[in-house]
């Protein structure tokens, strides 16, 4: 029995001290001794901009075949080929000199690789120009990794013949950099915390607010509920986040003599903007919340009312070889006619009504009617989109949802009486194809139920009814990207980018060879645009395999995400955790 004590003892003693020791573990790991931003930041925030590594994307770029193509020490040479104004092309030298020198910096890595913001404060005084509310409201923040020293932050200043006056502001060292040029910059360094500003007074506010944020913590931005409630519906820890006060934004505009009525009724208090981007495994994820903005009421919104988010049923038939596939069921003839019909403007009347007596000439039904026939429900596909020349097109197929299949399959009748048809039993329906240049093109349409479809060929009407043929729905690139498709949604859209981009490239490359042909451009700026430009371009985005959007609404707020699926490297280069 005492031996049995003991050994309990000494178990018990034993994985305590493993549980001590993993949590000094995790806590010298993950123990964040910094503010976070927000709470550094006015309540009223007009726009903040943070990134949770900036180096490591701008040591992405560096490492492209895009951005190796602009630091390139021969971009002098190329921009003079290329021609253009000399102000132009040594604004364009200027910015990537200095973007060179930037991340050249010794501590360009210790200073970025952590979370930094740039945010727009709201104004605590008037201003007679949007360039002196930014100048003097414009901060940026930056946490760093270690702590480095003022005098080594800022020896750069003292090599570059800038005085230095330094003060001291709520404990913390405030050194104004006064250049050769006449403008300055207001630095503090607190702990692994870097404010900058262009005036004095922003970096106080934001030092104002860092010795407070545990006593009122109410007044900073990130214990504001809104901000808050769009923190909590996006989902991960993002590397981009984007957030906006629109109201206050659109106001900016008076300060430039405009009228800013029109632009800040637009907006109510409780709307906001928030995006954000996350890289996780194989998968980029960019996400958009406008809160607020699902229900308002202005212009052409204020008399089209949104449909709700439905579950997209067609979605399951779509063959495998889709290249791009969109949906939506905000598309509602009928609401749109009303809306645009009563458009108080002459010259909109007028061509309504021209438009209206072609309808009628050709249908035989006015566009009231007409519009009425159809839901808001459509779509449509592309097939063969990667082998598609410019001058060859695609394939399409497009399905229109169906309220009135008599009247439809009346005015299709009526549409194509004069026209050699051929009938084809399909789907427990008739599928008709339409003969056109002797039978080499022959487009077709399936009207069967409430579901109308037009495609460029019977063979892609087949195929949404065939139930052993490969579908999109199983695709691994579609899959990478389209697992929220089968949610509730109010517009999908699913692409191939590998396909579409070269297909763009094949556009692109013809467009070029044309232009020279008619003598715009030399062989030597085609050449120079084919192999310093075109060919980098779409090597940096060759990675990606598929993009999928989708767009729903839920209550007063919009939800619009994309998602990149790249098999072999991300998008955007994912940093580390901070």
């Amino acid at each position: 029995m005492v031996k049995n004590h003991w050994f309990r003892k000494i178990s018990s003693g034993l994985l305590l001290l493993v549980v001590a020791c993993l949590g000094c573990f995790y806590l010298s790991f993950n123990f964040d001794s910094g503010p976070d931003l927000a709470e550094l930041l006015p309540r009223e925030t007009l726009a903040l901009v943070q990134v949770r590594d900036l180096a490591q994307a701008c040591t992405s770029l560096q490492r492209s075949p895009l951005g190796q193509e602009l630091l390139a020490p021969a971009l002098e040479q190329k921009l003079l080929i290329l021609g253009g104004e000399e102000r132009t092309r040594a604004r364009i030298l200027g910015a990537v000199e200095g973007f060179r020198r930037l991340v050249s910096h010794p501590l360009f890595g210790a200073v970025f690789s952590r979370q930094s913001a740039l945010a727009l404060l709201p104004a605590e005084r008037s201003f007679s120009s949007p360039a002196s509310y930014l100048s003097a409201n414009t901060l940026f923040i930056a946490r760093t990794r270690i702590k480095v020293a003022p005098s080594v932050l800022l020896g750069w200043a003292e090599a570059g013949q800038s005085s230095l006056e330094t003060s001291v502001y709520q404990g913390a060292v405030l050194t104004t950099i006064q250049g050769p040029g006449g403008g300055s910059l207001v630095v503090a360094v607190v702990d692994t915390t870097i404010i900058c500003a262009l005036e004095r007074r922003a970096v106080e506010r934001c030092l104002e607010l860092m010795a407070e944020r545990l006593l009122r913590p109410r007044f900073n931005l990130a214990n504001d509920p809104l901000y808050q409630q769009l923190r909590a519906d996006i989902r991960g820890r993002e590397d981009v986040l984007i957030y906006a006060n629109p109201g206050p934004l659109a106001e900016l505009t008076s300060l430039a003599g405009e009228d800013t009525a029109p632009h800040s009724s637009r907006f109510t208090p409780g709307q906001r903007l928030f995006f954000s981007h996350q890289a996780a495994g194989r998968q980029d994820y960019l996400q958009l919340l406008l809160r607020g903005f699902g229900d308002t009421r202005s212009g052409l919104v204020e008399q089209y009312r949104l449909a709700p988010a439905v579950y997209n049923r067609g979605l399951a038939g779509i063959g495998a070889e889709a290249s791009i596939y969109f949906w939506t069921n905000w598309l509602d003839p009928a609401a749109l006619w009303q809306v645009f019909s009563r458009s108080p403007t002459l010259e909109t009347a007028g061509a309504l009504f021209y438009i209206g007596q072609q309808v009628y000439h050709h249908t035989g039904k006015d566009i009231d009617t007409l519009s009425h026939m159809f839901g808001p429900q459509f779509s449509f596909f592309v097939q063969d989109l990667a082998g598609a020349a410019p001058e060859r097109a695609p394939l399409l197929c497009f399905q229109f949802q169906v309220r009135d299949p008599l009247g439809v399959q009346e005015l299709l009748n009526l549409v194509l009486e004069e026209v050699p048809t051929r009938t084809t039993s399909l789907a427990g329906g008739r599928a008709v194809s339409v003969i056109m240049a002797d039978g080499l093109i022959q487009p077709a349409y399936l009207l069967r139920g409430d579901q109308l479809v037009v495609a460029d060929d019977i063979s892609m009407i087949a195929g949404l009814f065939d139930e052993q043929a490969p579908k999109l729905v199983a695709d691994p690139d579609f899959r990478g990207v389209g697992s929220a498709f089968t949610q509730a949604n109010n517009l999908l859209l699913y692409t191939r980018i590998d396909q579409l981009n070269q297909g763009l490239r094949q556009l692109v490359l013809w467009i070029l060879e044309s232009q020279e042909a008619m003598g715009q451009i030399s062989s030597e700026q085609h050449a120079l645009l084919l192999t310093s430009g075109v060919t980098p371009l779409f090597e940096s985005l060759a990675h990606v395999r598929s993009q999928g959007i989708r767009l729903r609404q839920a209550g007063p707020d919009l939800h619009l995400e994309l998602t990149l699926y790249s098999p072999t490297t991300r998008t955007l280069g994912r940093s580390e955790g901070n």
